[in-house]
């Protein structure tokens, strides 16, 4: 058996508290949601700005430079992995309170 096997067969036989374990899927669920919306404001974005660039009048390589340097540009300084917790936390407290399990 492999370590990752091993792993898993450990995560799986660990009893949580039946609060962790809904916790647990619900970050899961949120986190799967903001990775997937994520990806297609993304694919929205280049599908408009790969248009934008078909317009000007400069060679295919040029546009396709343009085009990926506008995408790189978007990402420059910007944390993502800092705004996806934010937000995932954002939308699971407001899940939590939408069910009155917290305040």
């Amino acid at each position: 058996m492999n370590i990752f096997q091993k792993a898993f067969t450990w995560v799986k036989s660990l009893k949580l508290p039946k609060w962790l374990k809904i916790l647990f899927k619900e970050v899961q669920v949120i986190v799967v949601d903001v990775l997937k919306q994520f990806t297609k404001d993304q694919i929205n974005w280049l599908t408009s700005e790969i248009v934008r660039q078909s317009t000007k009048d400069i060679s295919g390589s040029n546009k396709l430079s343009n085009v990926a340097d506008s995408f790189k540009s978007r990402f420059t300084g910007v944390n993502i992995s800092t705004q996806m917790i934010n937000l995932v936390i954002e939308i699971l407290l407001g899940r939590l309170k939408a069910n009155n399990t917290i305040d």
